[in-house]
């Protein structure tokens, strides 16, 4: 295995939503006359630091493989280009389609280790997926095409003619 690394101080803020909990709105979307071209985002409605969210998850993986997970945590620099805080409202979803974020962190990565073990209980080869590395794939295009300022706000370009929500041509 390999430790669960954290950019930064670990105190940005995400707010995770389990997929049982968005799918219902999702389905409803399309039968909800008021959603017909709504832009809705369904999302979780707490947020939590990275880093509270990785402790739940190695506490998950613990009480779930019954024992106790080997390599930790490990700390890297930020990576400069990422948001420090990101989530999303959802009153609209909440009112227009009765969505509910109910499942909570600990019982979401719980299900998430339960179904990663039933379907590789002895594990597998952790990867590195570099087309996902932020810095390296996204920096340059993303910094420039979406104009990241500095203090962590972002002002939203337009994507390009023929290209993909980031500006280009290809898949992120």
């Amino acid at each position: 295995g390999q430790p669960v690394t954290i950019f930064g101080d670990g105190e940005q803020k995400r707010a995770p939503s389990y997929v049982g909990d968005v799918v219902p709105a999702l389905m409803k979307m399309g039968f909800e006359p008021e959603a017909i071209g709504q832009v809705i985002n369904k999302g979780g409605a707490k947020e939590y630091s990275i880093l509270q969210m990785a402790i739940t998850t190695v506490d998950a993986f613990e009480r779930v493989a019954g024992c106790k997970a080997r390599h930790g945590m490990r700390m890297e620099p930020e990576r400069s280009c990422e948001v420090k805080n990101a989530w999303c409202s959802v009153e609209k979803s909440q009112r227009l389609l009765g969505y509910e974020d109910k499942t909570s962190l600990e019982v979401m990565c719980e299900r998430i280790v339960r179904w990663a073990y039933s379907v590789a209980p002895n594990g597998v080869e952790p990867r590195y997926l570099q087309f996902f590395e932020i810095e390296k794939k996204a920096r340059g295009k993303f910094v420039a095409d979406m104009g990241i300022l500095g203090g962590g706000g972002l002002v939203i370009k337009p994507p390009v003619e023929g290209g993909d929500a980031w500006g280009g041509g290809g898949a992120f």
